[in-house]
């Protein structure tokens, strides 16, 4: 009996220490932010007059953009260039090369637009058994750029 006793007083005390321990770190192991009795008040903005925005010429309002021109325009290039580079990739795909091989070829030669990264990693995101047959791609290429022309 005397051993119960002990043994429960034992728990009791464990079970105070723990509690004690708890509610000393509870702040910091739970992140409980203290009460803050202000809430904050919200001011409402002055009322203040609508201006009427200032009205552009059309040569203000346009003064800054852009040429009609693309680059690709005005580097030459022509829907007929495209098909050798489409032919490389290609061959360069069906061999298994990696796409950097691809995209240094690109880079490296200065009269490829580097959009034609963009057709290279959707050429080898594709799985080569769904790949379309080269030429078939080179003739829907030609007749797009052909339209835009």
């Amino acid at each position: 009996m005397k051993n119960l006793f002990k043994v429960l007083i034992f728990v009791l005390i464990l079970v105070g220490i723990a509690y004690l321990l708890f509610n000393s770190f509870k702040d910091v192991l739970l992140q409980d932010d203290p009460v803050n009795p202000e809430a904050p008040v919200v001011v409402s903005p002055e009322n203040t007059p609508a201006t009427n925005p200032e009205i552009l010429s059309t040569k203000d309002a346009f003064e800054n953009t852009s040429n009609e021109a693309s680059p690709v325009e005005e580097s030459g290039f022509t829907c007929d260039m495209a098909e050798p580079i489409i032919h490389n990739l290609y061959s360069l795909r069906l061999e298994d090369k990696p796409i950097s091989e691809a995209m240094t070829y690109i880079s490296e030669n200065p009269d490829i637009p580097t959009d034609f990264k963009a057709f290279a990693e959707g050429l080898w995101n594709t799985p080569k058994d769904k790949l379309e047959p080269e030429e078939k791609v080179v003739d829907k290429f030609i007749k797009s750029c052909s339209k835009l022309n």
